[in-house]
């Protein structure tokens, strides 16, 4: 058996893409690119009444980790 070892990717406060989205910025701070499409990280401070309209994701699980304010998931 290989023993490869996964190294820690570490974004600086600073760091990360962004990229401007249906009103708002995001910071991708760790692509699925860097972890083989295994997860991704994104950063996003959503204004009020604004955000994503419907969609889905066929290939990947989506969720939210709130720190200020509330956030409306219709499903």
């Amino acid at each position: 058996m290989e023993n490869s070892k996964l190294m820690p990717i570490v974004v600086d406060p600073d760091g990360g893409e962004i990229l401007s989205v249906v009103g708002g910025n995001y910071r991708v701070l760790v692509s699925g690119k860097q972890t083989n499409g295994a997860f991704s990280v994104i950063d996003m401070l959503v204004p009020p009444q604004n955000g994503p309209g419907p969609h889905a994701h066929a290939n990947f699980y989506e969720s939210f980790y709130i720190v200020d304010g509330e956030v409306e998931v219709h499903s």
